[in-house]
């Protein structure tokens, strides 16, 4: 099975594939993420975050958040480019036999939008 990504977004952050921060290396972001098998109009919702450690370190000194949890996604600094490059590793990584073993690998990385139901 192939995993691909079948929409990227970011709730806080409008027309992500060309959105630039003014400064690169401190960003913090919720992103969802839609992944399916290739060839299939099928996806479900993968959230995490994506931030820098500056951006990350601005996050719990405003006490706006904790830090628990392994869905994150850190990157030294933000650029699109790299982002995508970061998401097609993990998909690569996660890719399995099936669905179900796919998806319990993305769970590692990502929360899933049916986690605890």
């Amino acid at each position: 099975m192939t995993l691909e990504i079948k929409d990227a977004f970011s709730p806080e952050i409008s027309r992500l594939a060309e959105w630039i921060p003014d400064d690169p290396s401190d960003v913090c972001f919720s992103l969802e993420v839609s992944i399916g098998e290739a060839g299939s109009d099928a996806s479900d919702v993968f959230g995490t975050v994506v931030a820098t450690p500056r951006g990350l370190a601005q996050l719990v000194r405003r006490r706006t958040a904790t830090l628990s949890g392994g869905a994150r996604i850190v990157m030294p600094e933000y650029s699109w480019d790299g982002l995508q490059e970061r998401l097609r590793v993990i998909l690569a990584e996660c890719d399995a036999q099936d669905w179900q073993r796919s998806c319990t690998r993305l769970r590692a990385h990502f929360h899933w939008e049916y986690e605890g139901m």
